[in-house]
């Protein structure tokens, strides 16, 4: 199974574009991408304009829907488990990276996406596993910074410090 690396911010910060730009720009590197999302809302389908189904058409080779009730891969189940048993159940072994949106208290590395609608980003906590912020906001930090556009850059630290291509 290849690293694992979450997506985070708050709602309406730009985190599902963003995954859908890394998708494509690993595909085109000949990295097989999954997408694991943990949603908040009743349930998430796959169809035309929810997350999912933007994923797939990224290019995302497989995509877990979950929230705290239940998963969907292909079809509903009806179980609460942990992100690192659903990646391990349900996405490929041949999986370059998966990109998670969401599970900021899973314990794994995160990059933070700050929209205008942040008043507060997460990483000033303390309590998240943060290596980076993306943003287009005038923000200080102490954590490299990358404009919300520089899908090349963001993919290379991801490449460079997560990424253990079998």
């Amino acid at each position: 199974m290849g690293s694992v690396v979450a997506i985070v911010g708050r709602s309406k910060s730009g985190k599902t574009t963003l995954i859908e730009k890394l998708i494509k720009n690993f595909k085109g590197k000949d990295y097989k991408v999954a997408v694991l999302k943990h949603t908040l809302h009743d349930f998430e389908m796959d169809h035309k304009g929810k997350d999912s189904y933007r994923f797939k058409e990224a290019g995302a080779v497989s995509t877990v829907v979950t929230n705290d009730r239940k998963i969907a891969f292909v079809s509903d189940l009806k179980e609460a488990i942990s992100p690192d048993e659903i990646i391990n159940k349900y996405i490929a072994e041949d999986i370059d990276l998966v990109l998670a949106e969401g599970f900021k208290n899973a314990g794994i590395p995160m990059i933070e996406v700050v929209g205008d609608n942040s008043k507060l980003p997460l990483y000033k906590t303390g309590e998240y596993n943060i290596s980076a912020v993306v943003t287009d906001n005038e923000i200080k930090t102490e954590l490299p910074l990358y404009k919300r556009n520089d899908i090349e850059k963001i993919s290379m630290l991801i490449e460079e410090k997560y990424i253990k291509r079998k």
